[in-house]
């Protein structure tokens, strides 16, 4: 989690992408809120979602780029990268501790927005290291 200056400090990011989001922006994000009430995690955990979350991801740089302000976009590369690293550093987490504990299933839970970039990530680290996790993904995991 990050720290209370840091929230500060990308926090109007997000007023700032809302305010200046175009109808198709505007859309998605409802199309998201609308399909998490309805759908739950079968939404969530859907292909859909990860489509929904990256067309939403690729607005927000069209709107970053639109604005043109070397603060905001400071910001919102920190932001990415931010999250780029947490993202790693939870994946190296898994690693580490699989190397030091036996386990036959265990359940890796994180938001909707950083399915697409966990799988990516996983998939590549899990060529790049012998590893005994078989990374299984989606909803249909609990049924396992």
């Amino acid at each position: 989690m990050p720290d209370i200056a840091t929230l500060e400090r990308i926090q109007p990011l997000f007023g700032i992408l809302e305010s200046y989001g175009t109808a198709n922006y505007l859309q998605i994000e409802d199309n998201i809120q609308n399909c998490v009430y309805k759908f739950g995690f079968s939404y969530l955990n859907s292909d859909q979602a990860s489509k929904d979350h990256s067309e939403l991801s690729s607005e927000d740089f069209k709107i970053i780029q639109k604005i043109n302000d070397p603060i905001i976009t400071e910001r919102y590369e920190f932001w990415l990268k931010m999250n780029l690293n947490c993202e790693k550093k939870m994946i190296n987490q898994v690693y580490n501790y699989s190397t030091e504990n036996i386990f036959q299933r265990a359940a890796f839970l994180i938001g909707a927005g950083h399915r697409e970039s966990i799988i990516r990530t996983t998939k590549e680290l899990s060529n790049d290291f012998l590893s005994n996790i078989e990374w299984r993904y989606g909803s249909k995991v609990a049924a396992l």
